[in-house]
This record gives structure tokens, C-alpha cells and sequence, in this order.
């Protein structure tokens, strides 16, 4: 898979293999996150966008794309998707006031919320 990925790079892209946790991360203009952070419990998350912290210069930007948990009552397909998490790999779905303070833990700031499709966010956030 990351030989088909790597293929898709180019002088402005470059793909990095690693682990957030343990691995030192490349500096960047921007980091994408897609999917990543409902994988982890608050702590981790809050862990895994610090290391992204701690790697990115001042004028760098992080995309977090996830589904946001929607904060009012009723059906909702994120709420489905919270418990999958859940039962699964122990993370969770995260409503935009909750990502936001992750975010703000790990020395960011969100800027903007941007709906896209598939029932996904890109949750925009600069160094704080």
C-alpha cells in the first residue's frame, strides 16, 4: 500500500510511515489526519495531535478529517458510528466542541469547521 501511495507523491508531497506515538515526526506545512483520531481514547488522541505539535513550525496547519458527533438529540448517523467505535477499537466519535479541545490540549487552534462529503468534517486548526 505505501508503494501505491508513494507512487501518487510528488516534489510538493512526500508520505511519511510511521507511529505517531513513538516516531519522531517531519516538519510540514500541513498535516493531514484522516480517520485517525475516533481510533483513540481522549488521551491518545490528545497524544498523537501533540506529537503532531511539537513537529509542526509555527505556520504549519493540521486537517483533522473525522465525522463529527452530532450534540442533538436524535438519530444520527455519528452516533451509530460512536458506538462502533466503542465496541471496537475503544475510541469514540467526538462532537466539534470536544475535537476543538483536543485540539487546544495539543497546542492548536481550531480555525474552521468545513463540511464535505461522506459525512465527514475537515476540522482546520493552526499552531496556538
Amino acid at each position: 500500500m505505501i508503494e501505491h501511495a508513494a507512487a501518487a507523491a510528488s516534489d510538493r508531497l512526500s508520505l511519511q510511515a510511521g507511529d505517531f506515538f513513538t516516531d519522531p515526526l517531519p516538519a510540514a506545512d500541513t498535516y493531514l489526519i484522516l480517520d485517525v483520531i475516533h481510533d483513540w481514547d481522549d488521551n491518545q488522541a490528545a497524544a498523537l495531535l501533540s506529537a503532531v505539535r511539537r513537529a509542526a513550525p509555527p505556520q504549519a496547519r493540521v486537517l483533522v478529517i473525522e465525522t463529527i458527533l452530532a450534540d442533538v438529540p436524535g438519530p444520527d448517523w455519528s452516533k451509530i458510528m460512536d458506538v462502533i467505535m466503542l465496541c471496537f477499537p475503544g475510541g469514540r466519535q467526538r462532537t466539534r466542541s470536544e475535537h476543538e479541545q483536543l485540539l487546544d490540549k495539543a497546542g492548536f487552534r481550531l480555525e474552521r469547521v468545513i463540511p464535505a462529503m461522506a459525512d465527514v468534517s475537515i476540522l482546520e486548526a493552526v499552531p496556538g
